[in-house]
């Protein structure tokens, strides 16, 4: 029997006694990761997912497997959960083209946060217009189709890689990278770029960039690389010294990103 307390998190096992309590203490299994909200914990694959704190922390992503604990939400992510209110908070599990996802979704922030088990992997999942996934449970059906349930009508839904839509509407994916400059101070020149992606007829990737550290007036433009293409690429860059790049894809279509590789020269300051 695993206990999540406020602060701490303990094992007992059924001690068979006779008189007093018929549980006992598992030595060394005690955790110093209470539990902030009940409702944030969900088990997939005899692992254990809740969102913790202790006297000393923020609220932090654990995962309890084998009986040890270790925390998986990042410092970005831990910098989103910290002063929230988890009053009203989704939690559930998907397993679903050899990815297992544990989805959070803390309304007060209008956020919805996935961690991927197998990248060990986070990301950002909204609905159409940006705010918070209004999921609240899944399930699977005879058929073992993933069914997943919507917060305000109980509408049903089914999650699937063969899906690319929303009721008819569009899902849009944004990545943002972090700020790259190829571990040199020297300004570079970017002569082109080559997308590692599906080639899929009507598929569109846009990508932008920012070369001032994410200052949102300082976005280029967004440029279109038809992704149908035999090999998709684009060229003549500008330089750099600094820069982030924002991929958008939306369509209805198959999308995968494996890698972008670039051509590079280095300029003289």
């Amino acid at each position: 029997m695993i206990v999540l307390k406020q602060w701490t998190t303990e094992v007992f096992y059924d001690a068979a006694n006779s008189v007093g309590s018929p549980l006992g203490t598992v030595q060394g299994a005690k955790a110093s990761y209470g539990c902030v909200t009940a409702d944030s914990v969900q088990e997939i694959d005899d692992i254990l997912f809740w969102v913790s704190t202790n006297r000393q922390s923020t609220p932090q992503v654990v995962k309890m497997e084998k009986l040890a604990c270790e925390v998986v939400s990042t410092a970005p992510i831990e910098r989103l959960l910290v002063g929230q209110t988890f009053t009203v908070t989704y939690a559930w599990c998907i397993k679903i083209g050899g990815h297992a996802f544990y989805v959070l979704t803390v309304k007060a922030a209008n956020l919805t946060l996935a961690y991927d088990m197998t990248e060990k992997m986070w990301s950002q999942w909204t609905d159409e217009n940006g705010n918070y996934l209004p999921i609240v449970a899944v399930t699977f059906d005879s058929l073992m189709r993933h069914v997943v349930q919507h917060e305000t009508n109980g509408r049903l839904y089914y999650m699937s890689l063969d899906n690319f839509g929303d009721a008819g509407a569009d899902i849009q994916l944004d990545l943002i990278t972090p700020n790259f400059d190829a571990n040199q101070r020297l300004s570079k020149n970017l002569n082109r770029m080559d997308f590692i992606a599906d080639r899929v007829a009507g598929s569109k990737l846009q990508m932008r960039w920012n070369d001032f550290d994410y200052e949102e007036s300082k976005w280029s433009n967004f440029i279109e690389t038809d992704l149908g293409l035999e090999l998709p690429f684009q060229k003549d860059l500008g330089s750099f010294a600094r820069r982030a790049f924002h991929f958008r894809h939306k369509q209805q279509v198959r999308f995968r990103l494996q890698a972008v590789d670039v051509q590079m020269s280095l300029g003289s300051a």
